[in-house]
């Protein structure tokens, strides 16, 4: 009968190995849901703890009980996890599906919130457009269940991005882990407000944290490298990018990030072979890794033409075509474009005081209004 499901949930020693306990569960699908509550309370029960009333209730809400539901919330963090232009919309639309069989499912309510968000990270639309839309789903998640950590994590990705209020982006972030220590979004997400802030040890080990509870996620095996790029360690970020493609040889946000990181390090050669056919699609600051190469290689035509591409989008990256134009020594150009990403609220822009591919703008008072206006801290040393 493909309608039931079979389970066998064990309780193991973790010094000894021993096996402390064992049970067998079969269950029709639409009530598999259901399941979670009873494991967890039989668990707590052979570690001799009480679940009091109120916990068992939380516990029971941590998802929705309609199967049909849940599964297109799994299907969405699919798809949100790849973070592409090409999976971000399909992402939308399976939190969509959650939210029109069940209204009350805060949990898909937080997917959608962060859906928006990546969606202006990616280039998909205008973050002025996008980011109230994540806004109200991140409150709307809160108002139905502020216990899940998701939630508060949806809220210091638009402080982050958006608002650029890092003390308001770290508060939701630590909501989030005392909420959730284990969630490894949230300590992937809490590195980057400490960027912001120049705490780059800390965001550093923020987001390594996050790898040691989910070792295979190709975001955060990249940023990694992305991080120690921004630290000035270019060696250390090719082995950790080189190490994600490992993972899969294709994925085009570890390939365009060692892409920027060897060009960085002189080697032009390998840089223009490991770019990614399709990175001018990027949203943010990525947008420009394709030109700021092509450029850096002594090739102007067409690094040229990366940022007219760029130029003609609907939702311009601004802070992606600024990176062109400093390789290409066009400083005020290069200027002008950042400070139009500004008007425009890039999402890009909390990276400007760490991110090498503005090196050559630093000196200019135009990018020190920038940075101060953002209220960025550069990081000491």
């Amino acid at each position: 009968d493909r309608t039931r499901v079979v389970f066998v949930a064990s309780l193991y020693d973790a010094t000894n190995g021993e096996r402390l306990w064992s049970n067998r569960y079969e269950r029709d699908w639409g009530t598999v849901l259901a399941l979670q509550t009873e494991i967890a309370g039989t668990i707590a029960e052979q570690l001799r703890l009480t679940l009091v009333p109120a916990e068992r209730t939380r516990l029971a809400g941590r998802h929705t009980v309609n199967a049909d539901a849940y599964d297109s919330y799994l299907k969405g963090r699919h798809f949100f996890d790849l973070r592409t232009s090409l999976s971000m919309p399909q992402a939308l639309s399976h939190f969509q599906r959650a939210l029109t069989i069940d209204s009350t499912y805060a949990r898909a309510y937080a997917g959608l919130a962060d859906t928006y968000s990546l969606m202006a990270w990616t280039g998909l639309g205008s973050p002025l457009e996008l980011f109230p839309h994540a806004e109200r789903a991140a409150q709307r998640a809160l108002t139905l269940d502020s216990t899940i950590a998701e939630a508060w994590v949806s809220l210091g990705v638009i402080h982050t991005f958006h608002t650029w209020d890092w003390p308001a982006a770290d508060r939701a972030m630590t909501r989030a882990l005392a909420l959730d220590s284990t969630s490894a979004v949230a300590w992937f997400f809490r590195a980057w407000p400490l960027v912001a802030l120049g705490r780059m040890d800390e965001a550093l080990s923020s987001i390594r944290r996050s790898r040691q509870l989910d070792p295979f996620a190709l975001i955060t095996n990249a940023r990694i490298g992305t991080a120690l790029s921004w630290m000035g360690r270019l060696p250390e970020a090719e082995a950790a990018l080189r190490a994600t493609l490992e993972l899969d040889a294709q994925y085009p946000i570890a390939r365009a990030q060692l892409a920027r990181v060897l060009s960085l390090q002189g080697k032009h050669d390998e840089a223009l072979a490991v770019l990614p056919p399709d990175s001018v699609r990027f949203g943010s600051y990525e947008s420009g890794i394709t030109g700021f190469v092509l450029a850096r290689a002594g090739l102007r035509d067409r690094a040229l033409a990366a940022a007219q591409l760029l130029e003609s989008r609907p939702s311009v990256p601004g802070e992606g075509v600024a990176a062109i134009y400093a390789a290409l020594g066009d400083r005020p150009t290069a200027l002008t474009w950042l400070e139009r990403a500004v008007d425009t609220r890039g999402v890009g822009l909390i990276f400007a005081a760490v991110e090498p591919m503005y090196t050559s703008l630093r000196r200019e008072p135009r990018y020190e209004r920038i940075v101060q206006q953002l209220k960025l801290v550069k990081p000491s040393g």
